[in-house]
């Protein structure tokens, strides 16, 4: 049987490089926000509630369905 450290090619418990710190921390970093919108791409926001544990009972998507489609 396979071992974890086998299946995950030896990085555990080794040091290696890191390739995004760089960019990151210059400013250089990409992110989606970052990319131009592309047509005919369906969009989602994931919004957190203020009530924990709350049951939802209904949505209303009404807005959404009569919004101009990108």
């Amino acid at each position: 049987m396979e071992t974890v450290r086998e299946r995950v090619g030896g990085l555990i418990g080794r040091s290696h490089g890191r390739v995004e710190d760089r960019r990151l921390l210059t400013g250089r970093g990409r992110f989606i926000d970052d990319i131009e919108p592309v047509g005919n791409v369906a969009h989602a926001a994931v919004v957190r509630s203020t009530q924990a544990h709350a049951r939802i009972v209904s949505v209303d998507a009404g807005e959404a369905r009569r919004a101009p489609a990108c």
